[in-house]
C-alpha cells in the first residue's frame, strides 16, 4: 500500500472504502460492512436500507464528480466527500446536494477528513447549512469501522485474504493519522481504570 503511493491518495482511499461499503463488493460480506458503517458514523437515518444498496466512486453529478455515492433505490442517498490534502471548491458540497436532491427524498452529506475538520464555508454555499454536513474522520470513524470489519472477517469460513487486506489498511490508517498502533492500544488500556493512569505517571517519574 505504501509503495504504490496509497498513503496520501484520496482516490485510492475512496476506492477502497467504497469497495468495503458496497454490498456487492469482492469481500463477499454482502451488506454487513455497510451496516457497521451506518452504526459507527453519526448519520441521521439509522434505518437506511442496506440490502439493495450500491456504493460507487466518482459518481457524475452534472459538471462534478462525487467521491463516494451510496444509494439504495428507495430515494435515500449517502454522499461522502473525501478530503485528505485537497482544498474545497466553491459550492462543491452544495452542488452535490442539489444534484442528489432532484431524485431523492433524503440526502446525507458526509465530509471525511483525517481528523474531522469542517468544510470551508465556500463549499457549503447558501442552500446548505454547516449543521447539514456530517463531519467524520479517519481517526474516530473510519479506523474503528475498519477494525470492526476486521473483527467480523475473522469469523470461520471467511477469506483470509480479506482479513490480511483489512489488517494492512488498518495499519496504513494509523500512519495516516500519525498514531502508533501499539501506543494507541496502551492508551486504550490505561483509560479503562484510573489506577492505571496513576501507575503510568509513576512509571514516567521513575524513568525520568
Amino acid at each position: 500500500f505504501k509503495t504504490i503511493g496509497f498513503f496520501n491518495q484520496e482516490r485510492m482511499h475512496s476506492n477502497f472504502i467504497a469497495e468495503m461499503l458496497d454490498p456487492k463488493g469482492k469481500h463477499e460480506m454482502f451488506d454487513q460492512f455497510l451496516k457497521l458503517f451506518i452504526q459507527q458514523v453519526p448519520v441521521r437515518n439509522k434505518n437506511f436500507d442496506t440490502a439493495g444498496a450500491r456504493a460507487v466512486v466518482e459518481q457524475k453529478a452534472d459538471s462534478r464528480w462525487i467521491d463516494i455515492h451510496i444509494s439504495n433505490g428507495k430515494k435515500e442517498v449517502i454522499v461522502i466527500e473525501n478530503k485528505i490534502y485537497a482544498g474545497d471548491q466553491d459550492r462543491q458540497l452544495e452542488d452535490y446536494y442539489n444534484f442528489c436532491k432532484k431524485d431523492n427524498d433524503l440526502v446525507e452529506m458526509i465530509y471525511l477528513t483525517p481528523n474531522g475538520k469542517k468544510p470551508a464555508l465556500k463549499s457549503v454555499g447558501p442552500v446548505l447549512q454547516m449543521d447539514d454536513i456530517i463531519c467524520i474522520s479517519y481517526e474516530k470513524h473510519i479506523l474503528p469501522w475498519i477494525n470492526a470489519c476486521l473483527e467480523l472477517s475473522e469469523a470461520p469460513g471467511f477469506s483470509t485474504h480479506l482479513k490480511c487486506t483489512l489488517e494492512m489498511y488498518s495499519e496504513l490508517l494509523y500512519t495516516l493519522i500519525n498514531k502508533n498502533k501499539i501506543m494507541n492500544a496502551i492508551f486504550e488500556e490505561l483509560k479503562k481504570n484510573k489506577n492505571n493512569v496513576r501507575l503510568a505517571f509513576e512509571i514516567l517519574k521513575s524513568l525520568e
